[in-house]
């Protein structure tokens, strides 16, 4: 083996030692020892070889093996705390003996300086390796301390299964409350529409009959009544006015009965029908008629024509009023005669009628006495009525309008042997109760006319 080719296995060996020595000179991006191929690293050591600062190839020849044995015993096996070899080391492993005393040194080379940037560049690398590690233990040293907080605050608040299950029972029953809550409302919103909505087709029904009526029976309005023939007042007597002022003394007690006597009616129940009965209290025996009306009108309107329609104004024959009143505005005497055909006979009724007005708020009471005497065939024959009517706006969100309640009684009463006589007495009862009847009947039908009236000429105007 010549002394080149043992030069070249040394330089061989010792770049193999050297890479192999580290463990920390691989680099991401750096060439390894793999990359290299062995005809370019002996051209290389040939032209390290060839340099002119170096001596002849064979004046080094007998000391090769010692020089290598001595530069790799230099190396260390792990070079993790030196990242170049240092500078004794190097200038050591390529001594020259040419037999004399003097040792030249050797000149560092193309290759050491590569080997220094390097080892400098390695150096680099490792410190932002180590700068990026430590930035990451740290961001995880922080992460890890977040998490330990999150799981000791989430231990804090966890709670027995049991708890957890009873708080989303709660939750759950309250949430259905809620909805149950609503569901309800909207039924009863719902019930409540319908009920305008029927309330509304009553009224519109009510209309149209009131109108049909008009039609077929012909107009009763207040003009018509007003301007009926009026008789020759007739001179008042002495016990006309007597009987007046003893009327308007009791008027005052008879309003004072309204609310009992109309509660015992049970007007609730009767459904808007009239009925006319027939009672005994104790000896006394009396008739009595009960009815309640809802008009769908405004409730000072209908009190307006109430009053007004009170005053009798289709009772014109022998009318006469008594002017001798306390309150003439709210209190009204009058005295007039019914006369009809009955029995064959013409017979007369004689009445003497007090009314009284009392207006309350939201509600007006009208009550009245009624003296009737009998004439002709039922001479000595007495009946005395008592009325009462309240008027009260509905107080129901479903219905609109007034509400009339009318309640009146007729106690007959007999002064002469005239009473014997059954079939009389029962004849002249007939026809105080039947003129009663018509009396109510002719004001409540010139009532609905005079509201409709009203009502057609606001709409018209």
């Amino acid at each position: 083996m010549t002394s080149l080719e043992r030069m070249d296995n040394f330089v061989l060996d010792e770049l193999v030692d050297f890479f192999h020595a580290s463990d920390e000179l691989a680099l991401p991006t750096a060439l390894t020892f793999d990359d290299f191929e062995p005809e370019s690293l002996l051209a290389d050591a040939e032209s390290l070889l060839g340099s002119a600062d170096l001596l002849p190839l064979e004046s080094i020849a007998p000391a090769s093996t010692t020089q290598t044995a001595n530069t790799v015993a230099n190396y260390p096996a792990t070079n993790s705390d030196t990242s170049s070899p240092t500078p004794n080391t190097v200038s050591s492993s390529p001594t020259i003996n040419s037999g004399s005393t003097d040792k030249v040194p050797v000149v560092k080379t193309e290759q050491q300086r590569q080997r220094s940037k390097d080892a400098e560049r390695r150096s680099i690398y490792r410190q932002r390796q180590k700068a990026e590690k430590e930035a990451l233990r740290r961001e995880i040293d922080e992460l890890s301390a977040k998490l330990y907080k999150l799981q000791d605050s989430t231990d804090d608040g966890d709670m027995s299964p049991t708890t957890d299950m009873a708080l989303s029972s709660c939750l759950w029953k309250a949430i259905a409350s809620r909805q149950k809550e609503h569901r309800l409302a909207a039924e009863e919103e719902q019930l409540h529409l319908r009920a305008a909505i029927s309330s509304r087709a009553t009224l519109i029904q009510d209309l149209c009959g009131f109108l049909k009526k008009r039609v077929h029976d012909g107009a009763v309005t207040n003009g018509e009544i007003g301007d009926a023939p009026r008789h020759k007042r007739i001179r008042l007597e002495p016990t006309d006015s007597a009987l007046f002022e003893t009327f308007v003394q009791e008027l005052h007690t008879v309003y004072l009965q309204a609310d009992e006597v109309l509660s015992a009616c049970d007007l609730e129940s009767s459904e808007g029908a009239p009925f006319m009965t027939k009672r005994k209290e104790g000896t006394t025996e009396y008739y009595q008629h009960a009815d309640r009306q809802i008009l769908p009108f405004k409730f000072k309107q209908v009190c307006h024509s109430v009053w007004h329609l009170a005053q009798l104004k289709h009772r014109q024959e022998d009318r006469e009023m008594y002017d001798g009143v306390d309150d003439p505005e709210n209190t009204m005497a009058m005295k007039f005669r019914i006369t009809s055909r009955r029995m064959g006979e013409t017979v007369s009724l004689l009445q003497r009628v007090v009314i009284r007005r009392f207006q309350e708020v939201n509600r007006v009471v009208v009550v009245w006495k009624v003296f009737t005497e009998g004439e002709g065939l039922f001479r000595g024959m007495h009946s005395d009525e008592t009325g009462w009517c309240i008027a009260r706006p509905s107080t129901s969100s479903t219905m609109n309008g007034t509400i009339l309640d009318t309640c009146f009684r007729h106690v007959p009463m007999h002064f002469s042997n005239s009473s014997t006589c059954t079939p009389v007495v029962n004849e002249f009862t007939d026809m105080v109760v039947s003129t009663g009847e018509e009396e109510n009947q002719t004001v409540l039908k010139a009532l609905e006319n005079m509201l409709l009236d009203d009502t057609l000429a606001n709409v018209a105007t």
